[in-house]
């Protein structure tokens, strides 16, 4: 026999995916699926539920909501689970709601005396085919159902959308395509405001009657001294933009072209120029020399001098400026620089701004592949505090709290580049000075020593002294050690010569020297 609403599948009972891998003791709710598949039994009576060999009774030991069964008593660890999801079952009574498609239905099923209103019509098959009065209301159109699929394409000058369907101010400049209103879409008759032109022309007459350059075009807001024309004031002049106080005006005039505030129009000697109230402040003339505050071009670049005009730079040559001149001057035309062949600074210094960059002398290189620079980039000179090492470690030549005579602490040096040259005097005074073990140390030099493997970088040389005895003839050699910033002394040998060996402690060392910086 035939069903209302969907077909029952008699035997459709589904074994539920393992889940006793999640017992634990503690565990209460769980996922049922089967194959994978999460499954929402109807209720809890819909599935039989097995843990353990032992029928779980619904309701009681077990709740089902959609798809998640929550157990009263968590499950113990490694008890087994067994559970079966009932089939659907028949219900006659009642069909549920949105449950028969128009599938099921046969042919001729509806028929006009199935609707409550008579106004509709339907044909031996069941469909509908008009209202009784041929017509849809406004009613029955859902908002944004019309579409312009839907409006039937113009054949004659009624039918489509007329201009008596569109409101007033309804079509806006953002719906008309760029360039869609072309000059023949513009009726000749119409008058163009001329607040409508930009510019705005609303206040001004705008005149067309010839050609350009021959009196053509003429801007005039209406009174006799404030005009600007396209004219031809003689015979030469090709265009003029001038005020008719011959003022403030633009001139090709000949093979002239000025821009100009002033009344004069005589020049003729292919220049352009620049002039502000008679004063011509850049002249170019036809050779590309340029001046500045000038009338004169050239040679090249010139500015003029004097002493109320600024000048920054003057570039010359030629029988005006010696051959290939260039000098830098104050505003008063007093040179501070000047390149003839050589660089001269009148005054001041050659200043190098930026670390890491001198004076280049890679032109004169002949040091082969072992040469690794060739640019001065440092020079400095200075003075610095020489002292002897002291202090409580057995590393130190003197006791701790030593003091020096008078200029008994004096050093001056002198950096090129990454070579200092030192000089030293040290004086340390009778009182309070104990000599030590340790090694014989000067310490305090102004830069670290650059680190060499196994070779030291710098040594020094005695001025003067008698801090070793005027009967000694195997003096100490002093040694600036390498990554360091100290004067060490050893004897011949290479031993370390002590402070307890230097047999006058008091008496004054004098030293000169340089070493590798780092």
């Amino acid at each position: 026999m035939a069903y209302i609403g969907a077909e029952p599948l008699p035997g459709q009972n589904r074994e539920v995916d393992d889940i006793s891998s999640g017992f634990n003791g503690n565990a209460t709710a769980f996922t049922l699926q089967v194959n994978g598949l999460n499954v929402s039994p109807e209720t809890a009576n819909n599935i039989l539920v097995n843990i353990g060999g032992v029928i779980q009774n619904p309701g009681t030991d077990y709740t089902i909501a959609a798809s998640t069964i929550t157990f009263t008593t968590a499950p113990a660890s490694g008890l087994s689970f067994f559970a079966i999801i009932l089939g659907a079952g028949i219900n006659t009574a009642t069909v549920a709601d949105d449950t028969i498609g128009p599938s099921k239905l046969i042919n001729t099923a509806v028929t006009a005396g199935s609707y409550t209103t008579a106004d509709i019509t339907v044909d031996a098959q069941g469909r509908i085919t008009a209202a009784a009065s041929g017509s849809i209301s406004n009613a029955e159109i859902a908002n944004n159902a019309v579409t312009t699929a839907k409006i039937a394409d113009s054949t004659g000058s009624s039918d489509g959308v007329t201009t008596a369907k569109l409101a007033t101010d309804a079509v806006t400049a953002a719906k008309l395509a760029d360039n869609a209103v072309v000059n023949a879409s513009v009726d000749a008759s119409a008058a163009i405001a001329g607040s409508k032109i930009s510019p705005d022309f609303g206040s001004q007459n705008v005149v067309t009657t010839g050609t350009l350059g021959s009196g053509a075009l003429s801007v005039n807001t209406g009174t006799s001294n404030t005009c600007a024309t396209f004219t031809s004031t003689d015979a030469g002049a090709v265009v003029n933009i001038t005020d008719n106080s011959a003022r403030s005006s633009i001139e090709q005039n000949g093979t002239d072209l000025k821009i100009i505030s002033d009344t004069d129009a005589s020049d003729a000697d292919s220049t352009i120029k620049f002039q502000v109230d008679a004063s011509t402040k850049m002249t170019i003339d036809s050779s590309g020399n340029v001046g500045i505050g000038t009338t004169s071009a050239g040679p090249k670049l010139h500015a003029a001098s004097g002493s109320d005009t600024v000048v920054g730079a003057r570039i010359t040559g030629g029988a005006s400026g010696g051959t290939d001149i260039a000098d830098f001057r104050t505003n008063n035309g007093t040179i501070r620089m000047k390149i003839n062949n050589d660089v001269t600074v009148s005054t001041g210094n050659l200043v190098i701004g930026t670390a890491g960059k001198g004076i280049d002398f890679s032109a004169t290189a002949n040091g082969g592949s072992t040469t690794t620079s060739e640019l001065l980039d440092d020079y400095e000179e200075g003075t610095w505090t020489p002292a002897y090492n002291a202090g409580s470690s057995a590393s130190a030549c003197f006791a701790a709290g030593i003091s020096y005579n008078t200029g008994g602490q004096t050093g001056f040096y002198t950096k090129i580049g990454n070579i200092v040259y030192f000089r030293l005097n040290i004086d340390a005074a009778s009182s309070g000075l104990v000599a030590k073990s340790g090694i014989l140390q000067i310490n305090s030099l102004p830069y670290t020593a650059v680190s060499q493997s196994h070779v030291n970088s710098g040594g020094a040389f005695y001025q003067f002294t008698s801090a070793f005895g005027t009967g000694s003839a195997n003096r100490p050699t002093p040694v600036v050690i390498q990554g360091t910033s100290n004067i060490q002394f050893y004897n011949q040998n290479g031993s370390a010569f002590a402070g307890t060996d230097l047999s006058g402690p008091q008496q004054p060392i004098q030293l000169a020297g340089f070493y590798e910086a780092a």
